[in-house]
């Protein structure tokens, strides 16, 4: 651009925008004001957002940080198709687990049974046995009779 044939332009601008293109200057983000001015219409020119005048290095080293740590956000996020994938093999999990409870409440249910009827089967022993128990020991039958 130095090379290039330089036209001069008067123009008006508001006092702020002059003393904040002078702080500019002081602070050394510009050579001049010409620079300055150069450099703000071919920003706006070019469709290129300007930075807004006034700001410090801090401040825009702060916005790229930002910038930084959302693009790396993004990248640590999973993909939309793998999530989905995720979430059907999740789906299928919780269907197993459901049905294996189903089936645990059935196979409790069955050994609630078989107890019972366990505990039925000892009482009725424990009966015959404290029935032959009651019965007089010297009392046998004859042994012709068997019935």
């Amino acid at each position: 651009m130095t090379d290039e044939l330089k036209i001069m332009v008067s123009a008006k601008i508001p006092v702020s925008l002059h003393d904040s293109m002078l702080e500019a200057v002081a602070r050394n983000q510009f050579k001049d004001k010409t620079s300055c001015i150069t450099e703000a219409i071919e920003k706006l020119l070019h469709h290129t957002r300007p930075e807004p005048l006034g700001v410090s290095q801090n401040v825009r080293q702060n916005w790229q940080d930002e910038i930084n740590r959302l693009q790396c956000a993004l990248q640590d996020t999973p993909d939309k198709l793998e999530y989905s994938k995720l979430q059907a093999k999740v789906e299928e999990k919780d269907k197993q687990i459901e049905e294996k409870d189903k089936h645990i409440g059935t196979l409790q249910k069955e050994l609630e049974n078989i107890t019972n009827m366990h505990n039925n089967y000892m009482m009725q022993m424990q009966t015959l046995i404290n029935q032959r128990a009651i019965e007089v020991p010297g009392a046998k039958k004859p042994w012709w009779r068997f019935w």
